[in-house]
């Protein structure tokens, strides 16, 4: 009795195949919350989808040979499953093969090392610009507003006319260098991983279109302190 007591306490051997469930779904889980980028990128280089199309990625299998991922798109969803070659030999190999995949799709695809997943606001100074360039755009949006600024706040007809005749030329200046600016923004958008028409790729362009220069000020300080940051954390 106490041996059969004994043998029956002794918890049976794991499952080698439900160990490999529960790797595979920490990495899946692990992907999926800190990882998007490096899916949207697989999706990008390996399966040859435009960004639009590879947004919101998902990880929804994994195994020593391939990986299926799927994504919303902008126009439809997708499910791509793309190969591991070679095939890992277990998927302890997966943080080390995951790394070298995500590494040679920034290769191919002209991507920089740093990633950017959030908007930032302009604050401080930065909102007295603000302003400033939204009564450039309200005055020279049209005659009428050029007038009533010449008429009402400086009050002299000289002046007047001098708007009215100036707020066209004015205003294609300011739409021509704005849209420059905005369509530099957007290469800036894909030199860092960020998916065409998302929230994020949505608030710099158009930030861009209406403030100018100072956006591009702010986006490379931000991506600069992020550079300094890892830099500092490998040290």
């Amino acid at each position: 009795m106490s041996s059969a007591a004994s043998t029956s306490s002794v918890p049976p051997n794991p499952s080698p195949r439900a160990d490999d469930s529960q790797i595979t779904q920490r990495i899946i889980s692990h992907m999926n919350k800190d990882h998007a980028d490096s899916l949207t990128r697989f999706l990008e280089h390996h399966s040859h989808l435009p960004s639009f199309a590879a947004r919101n990625p998902r990880l929804t299998s994994l195994s020593e040979s391939s990986m299926t991922i799927t994504s919303s798109g902008i126009f439809s969803p997708s499910t791509q499953t793309i190969p591991i070659d070679p095939p890992m030999k277990s998927l302890s190999e997966a943080r080390e093969r995951m790394v070298g995949m995500d590494a040679e799709a920034r290769t191919k695809l002209g991507r920089d090392a740093i990633s950017v997943k959030e908007y930032r606001a302009p604050k401080g100074l930065g909102l007295l610009w603000v302003g400033f360039v939204a009564v450039a755009w309200a005055v020279n949006a049209r005659k009428g507003n050029a007038r009533w600024v010449g008429e009402n706040l400086v009050g002299s007809e000289g002046v007047t006319t001098i708007f009215e005749r100036a707020q066209p030329v004015v205003l294609g200046v300011m739409l021509f260098l704005h849209t420059l600016e905005a369509a530099y923004m957007v290469r800036k958008m894909k030199a860092h991983s960020v998916p065409t028409g998302s929230r994020v790729w949505c608030g710099w362009v158009l930030d861009n279109f209406f403030e100018g220069v100072p956006v591009l000020s702010r986006f490379r300080n931000m991506v600069d302190d992020e550079r300094m940051r890892r830099e500092k954390a490998s040290h």
